[in-house]
């Protein structure tokens, strides 16, 4: 929308350690670029010069200044410039369905103190031992404030077939920069990684059809439509280049090893790293947050069925089984 108005797009990623200084910067950057216009004497389409984007507004302590800029186009009282148009985004604030309230997963940072008990909820006993307000949201989000209500709009979620479209171009764009970066001659070990990773089309197809079916399963095992979004796809493909740059280089020799004594005995299996580091950022990304082991095992079983059934025979998909895809649990 920005380039298409021809207009300047500065994005805050709002969360839970947004300060009030991120929040200033980002509009002072805002003041800025449209100095610099004026003094260039860009000429900028009339209207929206400057469009600042804040994703997640209700995830700051900070909301009621972020819902201030929204309504009242202010900032602690100094008006915001004509030139520089805002747009958010919110999640709701809504709890969890009873049966995953009871259960948690990961690592939870909890005060255990003899007034503990008699805190109750919400409350803290004489020990100081505090009860997570947000322990049951969905999101780990504050109420939305009454003055912004007026301006919200309900986009509703993507379609099955339309979220698998996004998940596709998230995935070639994210496989494509990975390519880039091992290519690069100034990235440590790049020659190693080129030589141990060679994506093709069926890898971008795989590394897809895990991510769609691993978005459904969770959704399915938490029982709320909201539990995942593209957000978590995007952090997966993060977590899938940092884990193909620093985990092949290393094991590359060892595996030309293996490779060789398995060639001379007649048993060599094909192995995909691209599929082993997926693995790993799949367990970051989904894994960790399920709290019981039948539904992370129900986890893997779903991510192999998705990968038979795009097999077809596939040489390069028989190689992301054996990866070890066949052996999580």
């Amino acid at each position: 929308l920005a380039e298409w108005l021809g207009a300047h797009l500065l994005v805050l990623n709002v969360h839970g350690g947004t300060t009030i200084e991120d929040i200033e910067s980002i509009f002072a950057q805002a003041a800025d670029l449209l100095a610099k216009d004026d003094a260039e004497e860009d000429e900028h389409a009339k209207g929206c010069r400057v469009m600042v984007f804040l994703d997640e507004l209700n995830a700051s302590s900070h909301v009621t200044l972020l819902a201030e800029a929204v309504s009242a186009r202010s900032l602690f009282g100094r008006p915001i410039p004509h030139g520089v148009q805002l747009l958010a985004a919110i999640n709701p604030y809504r709890k969890r369905p009873l049966a995953m309230r009871a259960e948690s997963a990961g690592l939870v940072f909890n005060l255990h103190t003899a007034g503990a008990a008699a805190a109750g909820a919400g409350g803290a006993g004489e020990g100081g031992a505090v009860v997570d307000p947000m322990a049951d949201l969905v999101y780990r989000v504050h109420p939305v404030p009454s003055t912004v209500e007026q301006f919200v709009f309900d986009f509703g979620s993507l379609g099955k077939d339309e979220e698998a479209i996004y998940v596709k171009s998230i995935v070639g764009t994210e496989l494509a920069r990975l390519v880039r970066r091992t290519g690069d001659p100034d990235v440590s070990s790049a020659n190693s990684v080129r030589e141990a990773i060679q994506l093709s089309n069926t890898d971008a197809q795989c590394v897809a059809a895990v991510l769609i079916a691993a978005q459904r399963h969770v959704r399915t095992v938490e029982a709320d439509a909201s539990a995942v979004s593209l957000r978590d796809v995007q952090r997966c493909c993060s977590l899938i280049g940092w884990f193909t740059a620093k985990l092949v280089p290393r094991a590359s020799e060892a595996a030309q090893k293996a490779r060789a004594v398995a060639e001379a005995a007649g048993t060599a299996r094909p192995v995909s790293q691209l599929a082993v580091a997926t693995s790993l950022a799949l367990a970051f990304a989904y894994v960790y947050r399920l709290p019981r082991r039948d539904m992370r095992n129900g986890f893997w079983e779903a991510m192999r069925a998705a990968l038979v059934l795009r097999s077809r025979g596939a040489d390069n998909t028989r190689a992301w089984l054996t990866c070890g895809f066949a052996r999580l649990t």
